[in-house]
């Protein structure tokens, strides 16, 4: 354990959070930066800190998740142009990054998806 009191609690938070389903390092990320009622906000650093250690401990794995996700999405609600475009926002929700989502779905799906986004 470190000797820095914050960093073992969002450690502890990020298990208790983790434990009820996965996330990815974004949507990890807002939800540690959040102020805990009459608490501070945690210093960022100390949340990059906690994203990196479960990143390297394989708790938090962006490129799985996303893949898992899509997979998921994918063959539930692919099958037009509408719902890949409710699986692209449902990912993007998420925390994945645009370029991210857009190849991942590409890569999926085998065929050309154009996503119009300002992003």
């Amino acid at each position: 354990m470190s000797s820095d009191p914050v960093y073992d609690a969002l450690m502890r938070r990020a298990g208790m959070i983790l434990a009820r389903r996965e996330h990815g390092a974004q949507e990890l990320r807002m939800k540690l930066s959040r102020p805990r009622p009459r608490e501070e906000p945690p210093p960022d650093e100390t949340v990059e800190e906690v994203i990196e250690r479960l990143t390297e401990l394989g708790l938090v794995n962006d490129q799985a998740l996303l893949a898992r996700l899509l997979e998921e999405k994918y063959n539930e609600k692919c099958h037009d142009e509408r719902g890949r475009w409710s699986v692209y926002q449902a990912l993007r929700r998420r925390g994945f990054r645009h370029g991210d989502v857009r190849a991942a779905m590409r890569d999926f799906a085998e065929c050309d998806i154009e996503i119009e986004c300002d992003i």
